[in-house]
């Protein structure tokens, strides 16, 4: 990675921009970091929400097509 002076370097997801994002003055930033650390380290969590959602969804509109 070529970096030139005066610039810096970015951190493509590392833990550093989850921190800036979170707000110490509300949970709600806390609980928004801890979920993409989460995912973060496992992926699969994602997929499988993903999924499950998927299902609910094929369900109410099948209940909404009758």
């Amino acid at each position: 990675m070529n970096v030139e002076s005066g610039h810096t370097a970015s951190v493509n997801g590392s833990d550093a921009a989850v921190a800036d994002t979170s707000s110490p003055r509300s949970g709600a930033g806390t609980a928004v970091a801890s979920g993409r650390e989460l995912v973060r380290k496992r992926p699969e969590v994602l997929v499988g929400a993903a999924f499950a959602g998927g299902i609910i969804a094929a369900f109410l509109l099948r209940r909404l097509g009758r």
